[in-house]
């Protein structure tokens, strides 16, 4: 979670898949953009959203 303005922005920075019953494997991916739509009146800041665009999330390598 970061803070813009002191408002809570909240996002997810990837995805989980699971596969299989037995063995149960987990592949972690990240998303390697992320665009911040921020909503102001003055020097107010009203809203921030986080939205992900349509790119392929990442497999990141040599994580433990």
């Amino acid at each position: 979670m970061c803070m813009v303005d002191d408002i809570p922005v909240r996002g997810f920075v990837g995805r989980l898949d699971e596969t299989g019953i037995f063995p149960h494997k987990h592949a972690i991916y990240l998303w390697t953009h992320h665009t911040f739509n921020i909503e102001y009146n003055g020097d107010e800041v009203l809203r921030v959203f986080v939205f992900f665009p349509p790119l392929p999330a990442l497999l990141p390598t040599g994580v433990a």
